[in-house]
């Protein structure tokens, strides 16, 4: 009986290591994709390859101004994407170039707030104030602590803990 208990002593002892080396080689969590926001902004992705990070020009779908446009945003965002780049993530890169976030109010999308891009630049001051609120901006974004809906409005959000789960949208459950 002794040994027994020794043997399952040890035989748990290491499934909790192989477990522990499996979570370990698990990619981490990506909110935006594994916890799928409740906007139809989450559901079309661009993915990136590396060889379309290195060409030089556009691809031949980029045929008119507002397309290039686009795909210079894809690319700029890609890595910080993880090479799949939802359309929330380039309707809220536009807006921070344009100079202002419409951040929602409500559920209305009459509701909303423009506001300027130095009110929620991390540093107003600094030379680069646009590139370093991006930088920011998507950070939260790609936490999912902002989301963009499909009016272009931007979401104060608290993602849910697992799939499945309810966002918080603006101090409200969806």
């Amino acid at each position: 009986m002794g040994k027994n208990n020794k043997n399952r002593s040890a035989r748990d002892k290491q499934r909790a290591r192989q477990q522990a080396a499996r979570e370990a080689r698990r990619e981490p969590m990506y909110p935006l994709y594994d916890l799928h926001p409740p906007f139809g902004t989450y559901e079309m992705w661009t993915t990136v390859s590396e060889a379309a990070m290195e060409r030089v020009g556009y691809p031949p779908h980029a045929t008119d101004e507002e397309s290039r446009r686009v795909w210079d945003i894809v690319i700029k965002l890609a890595r910080a994407y993880r090479m799949n780049v939802p359309t929330a993530a380039v309707m809220l890169e536009s807006q921070i170039q344009g100079g202002f976030l419409y951040f929602a109010i409500d559920g209305d999308p009459e509701h909303f707030r423009r506001t300027p891009l130095a009110e929620v630049a991390p540093d107003n001051s600094a030379p680069d104030m646009v590139q370093s609120a991006s930088e920011a901006l998507h950070e939260l974004h790609r936490g999912g602590w902002l989301l963009v809906d499909d009016n272009g409005l931007v979401h104060r959000s608290v993602p849910p803990l697992r799939p499945g789960g309810h966002w918080t949208l603006n101090d409200i459950d969806v």
